[in-house]
């Protein structure tokens, strides 16, 4: 690492040198040195700085909008993924343990038909589950449809 940096110093100061050297002969002989090439170096240097002070910035704040909105959709569906995986495990807890109280109690009343109130229920969660699949439908074309 030390060769390197000590490298880098010497070749920069000789490229310093050669530069208050060349810029000395000029001033001394009024000449100009590369004088046709330079109005075309001027306007590439032009458009590579207007480049990378306006044109660079506004792209990465319209990527980053479009970003953002990847990243937030991509978190709700991580929850709502989350929020289903352990509603059905907590489901399957559930009926493993209406099996194992179907042998201790009559097998009629454990295998009873559900309540009013627990049809409500699912019928509920399942209309509730439609809407959050269309919803991510919406979001994933809204999506698409921004790139």
């Amino acid at each position: 690492m030390v060769i390197f940096l000590t490298s880098v110093l010497i070749l920069s100061s000789a490229a310093m040198v050669a530069l208050l050297w060349a810029k000395h002969w000029e001033l001394s002989t009024g000449r100009v040195l590369f004088g046709g090439v330079r109005p075309r170096i001027g306007e590439v240097s032009h458009k590579a700085l207007v480049m990378i002070e306006q044109h660079a910035p506004a792209f990465i704040r319209s990527r980053a909008a479009a970003l953002i909105g990847w990243l937030r959709t991509g978190a709700r569906v991580a929850v709502a993924r989350l929020w289903a995986a352990t509603e059905q495990v907590l489901e399957r807890v559930l009926h493993s343990l209406r099996n194992a109280m179907s042998h201790t109690h009559h097998e009629a009343n454990a295998r009873g038909s559900a309540s009013t109130f627990l049809r409500e229920v699912a019928e509920h969660k399942r209309r509730l589950m439609r809407r959050r699949q269309k919803e991510e439908m919406k979001a994933r074309q809204e999506l698409m449809g921004e790139e």
